[in-house]
């Protein structure tokens, strides 16, 4: 990092100087990647403003040696062992793979913001739905860094939770039944997508990932069922009043 920072430097720049940038670079990794901390806005804030740097200096690190860069840590995201990288902790010199793993824990954090929502209020679903979206392009923009199938996976989890949310909208606000099948039937066809792609990569995911995905796109076709139930029997019960 010191020869990094320093081709950043005029012939007069004094170490101090490189020193400084260092450190305070360091600072802003550690706030975005390496602090626990429960205030998971200040922590997407953190990542937002790591990788908005990350970008900057991007093109400076493309020109720099490898050997150059200190090997930037990250721990396995799965806890089943298995890892984008092959093992469960790395440290690599690659700064679009660092910028990758950023882009990943904002759109991860997201979704845990999302899903804290307590879904009670009409402003906290459409919150849910919109973080949820927001983590779902987040993934879906690193499909070509890390292991696809995956992040399509998660993406797609994304969207199926925000259409979700929308369902959740949608029925506290009484929506009439033919509505209410299309949002259904759309939460049904995201979560039984997200069920394919989670199916190519198995052996990622826990068993209770895959059963819950599962067992929400059967849900949800059920609701959309029952729903279109609703609508068949209105029109039967209108046809029937009016033959008489």
């Amino acid at each position: 990092m010191t020869l990094f920072f320093a081709n950043f430097q005029t012939g007069s720049a004094q170490t101090g100087d490189v020193r400084a940038a260092i450190e305070a670079f360091s600072r802003l990794r550690s706030r975005a990647c390496c602090q626990p901390t429960r205030n998971l806005q200040s922590l997407v804030n953190s990542l937002a403003e790591y990788y908005d740097q990350l970008t900057v200096f991007e093109k400076r690190f493309e020109q720099t040696a490898p050997q150059h860069l200190e090997g930037f840590k990250w721990n396995d995201a799965f806890e089943s062992g298995k890892s984008f990288f092959g093992k469960t902790q790395n440290s690599v010199s690659d700064i679009f793979l660092e910028r990758a793993a950023v882009l990943f824990n904002y759109g991860a954090v997201l979704s845990q913001i999302a899903a804290s929502q307590s879904f009670l209020t009409d402003d906290e679903t459409k919150t849910a739905a919109k973080l949820f979206q927001q983590s779902a392009a987040a993934h879906k923009n690193l499909t070509n860094d890390l292991n696809p199938e995956t992040l399509l996976a998660f993406s797609n989890i994304m969207l199926a939770q925000s259409q979700e949310a929308f369902y959740r909208k949608a029925y506290a606000e009484k929506l009439n039944p033919k509505a209410l099948v299309k949002v259904a039937a759309q939460a049904a066809d995201f979560y039984s997508e997200a069920s394919k792609t989670m199916d190519l990569t198995k052996n990622y995911w826990k068993k209770e990932w895959l059963n819950t995905i599962a067992g929400k796109a059967f849900g949800f076709q059920a609701i959309a069922e029952f729903h279109g139930a609703q609508v068949r029997r209105f029109y039967f019960l209108f046809y029937f009043t009016h033959q008489r």
